[in-house]
């Protein structure tokens, strides 16, 4: 249920011009004919402006007297509070892990690359991520999601490569 209280409550906050624009994006995106690849190449283009729209665009600005109250690199301090129960840190934990899971599956698919490859581009869109928030000021700059961001990418290769070898056993098996 804190799930869908977590989705909920990101899906009221960006404004509903944003969701028009994507929707409409990925609608225009999906009624080209292309290749799979192509396809899925789409799917992956949509899915990071979500991405931009929900963790950027969408954001109010945040009130701060100075840049410096804008990062924060506790990593410790974070995952201490996750692991003794605060809610609201577990519901950001499983978002952020959430959050890039489906680039780490959609990445490799639509461009064939390696484990490394795939986590370098998630990094690269966390850390783009972070920095926009800090210069739009709607949002600070946290270790911790890029770190629980990459390792959530991690996870979505590893989904990718089990879908790959369930996918290629039963290939097999129907060939024979």
């Amino acid at each position: 249920m804190k799930i869908v209280n977590a989705v909920i409550f990101v899906l009221r906050t960006v404004d509903p011009i944003w969701w028009i624009v994507v929707a409409a994006a990925a609608a225009v995106l999906a009624a080209v004919r292309h290749r799979r690849e192509q396809q899925i190449g789409n799917a992956l283009i949509v899915y990071i402006a979500l991405v931009y729209v929900v963790t950027v665009i969408g954001r109010a600005e945040v009130d701060f007297v100075n840049y410096r109250e804008l990062f924060n690199f506790d990593l410790v301090g974070t995952w201490v509070a996750r692991a003794t129960g605060d809610p609201y840190a577990r519901n950001e934990l499983f978002l952020n892990f959430f959050m890039l899971m489906p680039v780490g599956v959609l990445f490799p698919l639509a461009t064939k690359k390696k484990f490394f490859i795939t986590v370098l581009f998630c990094f690269l869109i966390t850390v783009s991520v972070e920095l926009l928030q800090v210069l739009t000021g709607r949002g600070w700059f946290e270790l911790n999601d890029i770190v629980d961001n990459t390792i959530g990418a991690a996870i979505g290769y590893g989904l990718y490569r089990l879908g790959s070898l369930i996918w290629s056993k039963l290939k097999c098996k129907k060939n024979n």
